[in-house]
């Protein structure tokens, strides 16, 4: 990686590391959901100026330098979307699982 990418990683991640300050904390629920709304906000904003806006740049602008290629702009997405179906499809294997263990638990009990 160069050291643009890294850079603009960084500071695509900083609302994030913003957030991990929260999540070990006693905070309340309306705290944590306000910084969790900001952290998407930010996020989204980013992206959105990163997909959509940079390609009516030319290529030599300085508004490059902020942003990591264009493939990423697919490819990171793409990632999210699949882990997190990932996680969904393992949380409701492992509740079917848990289920059928009890529904047989309790037909073989006395």
């Amino acid at each position: 990686m160069n050291r643009t990418l890294v850079r603009s990683f960084h500071t695509m991640f900083y609302p994030l590391i913003f957030l991990a300050c929260f999540v070990n904390r006693n905070v309340s629920d309306r705290s944590f959901g306000g910084a969790l709304l900001l952290c998407t906000v930010i996020l989204f904003t980013y992206f959105t100026a990163w997909s959509l806006f940079t390609p009516f740049f030319p290529a030599d602008s300085q508004l490059h330098v902020y942003f990591p290629g264009r493939l990423w702009a697919i490819r990171l997405p793409s990632l999210i979307l699949v882990l997190g179906l990932g996680i969904v499809g393992v949380f409701i294997g492992v509740l079917v699982v848990k289920e059928t263990d009890q529904s047989q638990n309790q037909v073989n009990s006395p």
